[in-house]
C-alpha cells in the first residue's frame, strides 16, 4: 500500500510544472539568412525561408529559429548558415551546420539546382539535416 502511495506520488511530483523546463528543447538551431554576392536579396530570404519552413515541419518550431538580420541568437546552440551563388544558369548551394558550444563543424552540404528546382534542393538539404542525429543530439 505505501509503495502505491510512494509510485503515486512521483508521478505526481514529475508532472508539476515546475519541473517542465526539463522538457524544453535542449537542441536548437539557428538559421542566418543566406549570404551572396550577386543574387537579389529577396530571392535569398525566400531561399532561407523555404529551408527554415520544411526544417520546422520535420522537427517543430521548439527547434528551429530564424535570424533575418545575421548574427548569433543566444538562446540557439547550433548554427545554420548558407550561401547561394549563381555561375551562369546553374546556382551552388552550400549549408553549414556548427555547433556553437564545442566549435564542431556538424553538416556540411554543396547542391546545385537549376532556378527551377531551388525549393526542390533546399528541402532535400532540410530532410537531410534532419537526419542528421548529431545535429539534434548533444
Amino acid at each position: 500500500m505505501y509503495r502505491c502511495i510512494n509510485v503515486l506520488i512521483m508521478l505526481i511530483i514529475a508532472t508539476y510544472p515546475a519541473n517542465a523546463e526539463k522538457n524544453t528543447a535542449v537542441v536548437r538551431l539557428s538559421i542566418n539568412t543566406f549570404t551572396s554576392v550577386d543574387i537579389d536579396a529577396a530571392l535569398i530570404e525566400k531561399l532561407t525561408s523555404v529551408l527554415y519552413r520544411e526544417l520546422v515541419v520535420l522537427r517543430g518550431d521548439e527547434y528551429v529559429l530564424y535570424r533575418k538580420k545575421g548574427g548569433l541568437d543566444k538562446s540557439a546552440n547550433r548554427q545554420l548558415a548558407g550561401s547561394v551563388e549563381k555561375i551562369d544558369s546553374v546556382y551552388y548551394i552550400t549549408v553549414k551546420v556548427l555547433d556553437g558550444e564545442r566549435g564542431e563543424h556538424l553538416f556540411n552540404r554543396t547542391c546545385t539546382a537549376d532556378r527551377d528546382n531551388l525549393e526542390k534542393t533546399l528541402k532535400r538539404i532540410a530532410k537531410d539535416i534532419h537526419r542528421v542525429n548529431r545535429i539534434w543530439k548533444r
